[in-house]
């Protein structure tokens, strides 16, 4: 097959959003088909207009850029949150052949500006009412577009099929679209999928080091990160937190914590793939408290290296962990349920390490080739007639 992937993220295989299409074409290349992938610098937007294109204006940006490339005999034109929807729609009004159109959900925007307007609610998080009205206004509208005119969607979590059936239960087939809706989750990184089957045993961890890996932001629950490490710290006061991944200057992540914290904190803005599994092998917790995901890549790798997490109900915390089996799942938007269920494992050495193992067994199923072979089967259903 030649197949054409769009990427709505800027190019960087350490990137939850971009990571997808590094490992993802990787993987079919190696396959034996072809590929072309396209990221955001490839639309050569203007640094002025970046802004404008990222909140208001993307998929003219790459109907504007693109459409020429999508009409080059591809047999797949796969494309995230809806950013080709201007594509998809010109391409299906064409007569004669044209590709099958593959709509992939890395998760709604909706869900992740509720979780936005949430926090800004709680005064955790400052934005105009000018910002709130634009920040997820658009995207929200590409999202939906992109399922209407897709041949098919792939969704990573339920929570979002579940939406785009209520949307056309409310709105009906002809505004809402009909494309079918599989759930194809995300994979772990090559580079450590290649290491996790050599990790440092749970029995030879420290249960008072705690790991938290992600963007230092409200989407990922970052507030309740501080109250939550100063509740663990009553009851463990030699409880170590480690920050990786953050891409926020240190001292900006270290000001968001209680000054009596700080000593026993370490932050880590950027990490590569060896550096991750470093920590991931170096510590025992597994902290993430997000309030909106499509898929959370940081949890499984954690739990693949062995670490035992606490995660809240959002992306793989919904539908593939099994609470107090692979994980410990706990309320969203609390601090204290965040610090109780780190307690518990700390408490329960016999816990975490059951905990632990069982969620390494689980976290290493979701491997790159299990992802490419899934997303082909949704690639092969293409009918004769398109």
């Amino acid at each position: 097959m030649k197949i054409l992937l769009i990427s709505h993220a800027k190019n960087d295989e350490n990137a939850g959003a971009s990571r997808l299409y590094h490992m993802l074409s990787a993987a079919l290349r190696k396959k034996g088909h072809e590929v072309n992938v396209f990221h955001y610098e490839d639309l050569r937007v203007p640094k002025f207009l970046n802004y404008f294109a990222l909140r208001m204006g993307l998929p003219e940006f790459v109907y504007w850029r693109l459409y020429g490339e999508a009409t080059k005999n591809y047999d797949v034109v796969f494309c995230s949150n809806g950013m080709a929807w201007r594509i998809f729609k010109k391409l299906r009004e064409r007569t004669g052949p044209r590709p099958f159109l593959i709509h992939q959900i890395h998760g709604l925007t909706y869900f992740d500006h509720l979780a936005v307007i949430t926090e800004r609610l709680r005064g955790h998080v400052k934005l105009s009412p000018w910002m709130m009205a634009i920040k997820g206004r658009f995207p929200i509208g590409w999202d939906a577009k992109g399922a209407k005119y897709a041949d098919v969607i792939a969704a990573q979590n339920w929570r979002d099929q579940d939406f785009i059936e209520d949307e056309r239960a409310r709105l009906g087939e002809a505004e809402a679209g009909a494309a079918p809706i599989y759930q194809v989750p995300s994979a772990l990184h090559p580079g450590l999928e290649a290491a996790m089957h050599t990790t440092t045993p749970p029995e030879e961890r420290d249960p008072m080091s705690i790991l938290w890996f992600g963007s230092w932001r409200e989407r990922k629950g970052n507030f309740y990160v501080n109250r939550a490490f100063r509740l663990i710290k009553q009851r463990f006061p030699e409880a170590k937190l480690t920050l990786g991944g953050t891409a926020t200057k240190p001292d900006e992540v270290m000001a968001c914590f209680d000054p009596e914290l700080r000593g026993s904190i370490r932050i880590l803005p950027r990490v590569d793939t060896a550096t991750q599994i470093k920590e991931y092998n170096a510590h025992s917790i597994f902290l993430f408290p997000s309030l909106s995901e499509g898929f959370g890549l940081a949890p499984i790798e954690a739990m693949a290296f062995g670490m035992a997490c606490v995660t809240t109900h959002t992306g793989i915390g919904s539908d593939f962990v099994v609470d107090n089996e692979h994980a410990v799942i706990v309320t969203m938007s609390s601090a204290i349920h965040l610090a109780h269920g780190a307690i518990r494992l700390m408490e329960d050495n016999a816990f975490r390490i059951r905990v632990a193992k069982a969620g390494q067994q689980l976290a290493q199923s979701f491997t790159v080739d299990r992802c490419a072979d899934e997303y082909l089967a949704v690639f092969e259903k293409r009918p004769a007639s398109v």
